[in-house]
């Protein structure tokens, strides 16, 4: 159990400290001159704080002596007591700052006007006004840099300076006042200055250094500040002097626990406790300084540092009977702690709203790991949000950031694995503004422009493919992702888009895996754009460079057709005879060359491609449709009986055909009648 001695045996002692030097009105009447006793009485009065006393005697002493050195000093005493009506504010103090300076220039020369410079800049420092201090206080060094009060003043100017955080300067200041011989009685106060300004700046082996000089010489004036002392903790805790720094921590909370320098020390105390796996010590000063300086920043700092070790405690396995332990040890040190998630939630909900920005934003973290563990998973959302959006510090953030990316994985990785693709689609476009927080991820991006291809939205998952692929990718994961590109865009059936796209793979990979099926897809579109020429190209290109058998076939029949297009018969018969040599070429492609070797007159070469159609158990549309092309042929190579035997069996009634052939046959009886006059015309 620790215990905080209150060393109250320090108050007993006087503390070695100068006041503001010129806050005692100076006498600079010759000593030996009789003093009547309403001017004894005046400076009594004075001297024991009676200042309307002292007023009312020294203008009835005026009243009386109008003339003299005692009357000259007597009204400069006057200037340096408050008026007699009571005034609001820095009003008095302005008045009295006024009646100093009519004063003063009423006599410039006199014994007084260095002490009424002096209290003018004291003034103008008690009132904050620190631009007009400090030009009083330059003026009384380039006036009076000799004089007696000048060690007082240099002190004064360097606390202000110190005040204002301008560390260096203060250094400065404080030094010129301890090398100053003249000055000796203000050096340890000037060496207390040094040492602020030097642990202020986190000079902390100067700090410590100066410190230690003002230790052995008074260690009093130390402890009369709760500042000074905390900052002597510090600086010894940072030469990992530890015992000592703990001392001085002790030092200002017994002395100055009202002070928020004393809350300060007992986080210093906890801190060093858990760095020595002295938890249950440390938690005790982190809970003493939590309730004690509960609305001041110590105390929010003490109840983070709690909170932290709850999250460590509760992020660990513990038996029932090691936590039925813990809350004993607690018991018999008087620690109130809910260690529960929930009590980290309560206890982070406030502290979430800390003026200090960076417990403000680890509180919030905290908060939202609460949510999380307690299954309230909107409000773990929202809270790692917050920190996303507001944390100053870049580790709480980017914390946040991975949990937050997480949990929407997680929830996408569901709808992906049961193909839900809408279901995907619709959280994704809930959570749109919160994945914009987020760095990218290759993952999701995937799996949400993979949604939006099975479902048939390629513009939408075009777009967020072209996202993707502007990330860094696994080579393999890029020339896949850039083919989809181009099938996506096919899909959209827009030309310009399609050639983007293709134009992107074939950049990227010139000899890719899919390059047969790029080849094919220009070759098409180019088709459907009446290019033909560049069509003929793209095939010619699969057909010479292509691996995949299967598409270099369809593109010979697409360049054949692109051939009759351009008008180039022979190249277009060249290319249906190399896909009718295969056995595997279909009825239509030997049709295609039948009719076309029929169109270009060649009626003995068409007629050895239709005849085996003709004879085949071929569908009864290609068998209708080559053989009425055969009997032409016939006709056309002089075999007329051929031809009217073939054309005659077209004719036949009650033939079961489909619609298809009805309309071949339809189609090829106005031809069949100019050869086979149908009965009633011939009667």
């Amino acid at each position: 159990m620790y215990v905080i001695l209150f060393a109250l045996v320090f108050l007993l002692f006087p503390v070695m400290s100068h006041a503001s030097p010129c806050s005692v009105f100076p006498w600079h009447h010759p000593a030996e001159m009789v003093e009547p006793q309403t001017f004894k009485d005046a400076r009594n009065a004075m001297k024991n704080g009676q200042l309307s006393e002292a007023r009312h005697l020294l203008g009835k002493f005026l009243g009386n002596h109008p003339e003299g050195a005692l009357a000259y000093s007597a009204r400069w005493a006057l200037t340096s007591l408050p008026g007699e009506e009571a005034l609001e504010g820095d009003k008095e103090t302005t008045n009295m700052i006024d009646r100093i300076m009519i004063q003063r220039r009423a006599y410039p020369s006199g014994p007084y006007g260095p002490w009424a410079l002096c209290r003018i800049g004291e003034l103008y420092q008690e009132m904050g006004w620190t631009t007009e201090a400090n030009g009083a206080f330059e003026e009384f060094f380039g006036t009076y840099p000799e004089h007696p009060l000048t060690g007082g003043v240099l002190l004064n100017s360097g606390k202000m300076i110190l005040d204002a955080e301008k560390y260096i300067e203060a250094a400065l200041i404080f030094r010129r006042l301890i090398e100053g011989p003249k000055w000796s009685d203000y050096h340890i106060s000037g060496a207390m200055g040094l040492a602020d300004s030097a642990a202020f700046s986190k000079a902390w082996i100067q700090a410590s250094y100066w410190y230690e000089v003002v230790e052995v010489e008074d260690p009093q004036i130390i402890r009369a500040s709760a500042s000074s002392s905390y900052h002597y903790g510090l600086a010894e805790s940072k030469r990992g002097h530890h015992a000592h720094a703990n001392e001085w921590y002790l030092t200002t909370y017994n002395l100055h626990p009202a002070n928020v320098e004393a809350g300060f020390a007992l986080n210093q105390i906890g801190d060093y406790l858990f760095k020595k796996q002295h938890v249950m010590a440390a938690l005790w000063f982190f809970h003493e300084a939590a309730r004690f300086y509960e609305t001041e920043e110590p105390g929010r700092r003490a109840e983070l540092s709690l909170v932290r070790w709850m999250v460590s405690y509760l992020d660990a396995d513990h038996s029932p009977s090691e936590r039925k332990a813990l809350y004993e040890d607690f018991d018999a040190r008087e620690i109130y702690l809910s260690v529960t998630w929930d009590g980290v939630i309560e206890a982070t909900r406030l502290l979430s709203q800390s003026p200090e920005g960076d417990i403000g934003d680890e509180a919030q973290y905290w908060l939202a790991r609460g949510y999380q563990e307690t299954g309230d998973s909107k409000g773990a959302l929202q809270a790692y949000r917050q920190v996303v959006e507001s944390s100053q510090d870049e580790y709480w953030r980017e914390k946040s950031q991975v949990i937050l990316t997480g949990i929407l994985l997680e929830e996408f990785r569901g709808h992906y694995s049961k193909q839900a693709w809408v279901d995907l689609i619709g959280t994704y476009e809930r959570q749109k503004s919160l994945l914009h927080l987020l760095p990218n991820n290759i993952e999701s991006m995937r799996m949400i422009a993979d949604a939006y291809r099975f479902v048939g939205l390629p513009r939408q998952a075009l777009t967020r493919y072209e996202e993707l692929l502007r990330h860094p990718l696994d080579p393999a994961i890029q020339e896949e992702l850039l083919f989809l590109n181009v099938e996506l865009a096919n899909d959209t059936t827009e030309g310009e888009l399609i050639r983007h796209a293709a134009e992107a793979y074939v950049h990227a990979y010139p000899n890719g895996k899919q390059r047969d099926d790029i080849a094919m897809i220009l070759g098409q579109l180019d088709i459907r754009e009446d290019q033909v020429e560049s069509a003929v190209r793209h095939f010619s290109f699969l057909l010479k460079q292509g691996n995949d058998d299967a598409l270099k076939r369809q593109a010979r029949r697409e360049r054949a057709r692109a051939y009759q297009k351009l008008g180039q018969f022979d190249a277009a018969i060249a290319d249906y005879r190399q896909l009718v040599s295969k056995h595997s070429a279909s009825v239509g492609i030997h049709l295609s060359l039948a009719d076309l070797l029929y169109e270009q007159k060649k009626f003995s070469e068409a007629e050895g491609v239709y005849q085996p159609i003709a004879e085949s158990e071929s569908i009864e549309e290609a068998k209708a449709w080559a053989r009425f092309r055969l009997a032409l042929c016939y006709q056309k190579n002089g075999k007329e009986k051929d031809a009217e035997t073939l054309l005659g069996g077209l004719r036949q009634p009650g033939r079961d055909v489909k619609d298809l052939e009805v309309t071949i046959q339809s189609a090829a009886a106005a031809v069949i009648d100019e050869f086979i006059p149908t009965k009633g015309a011939s009667s």
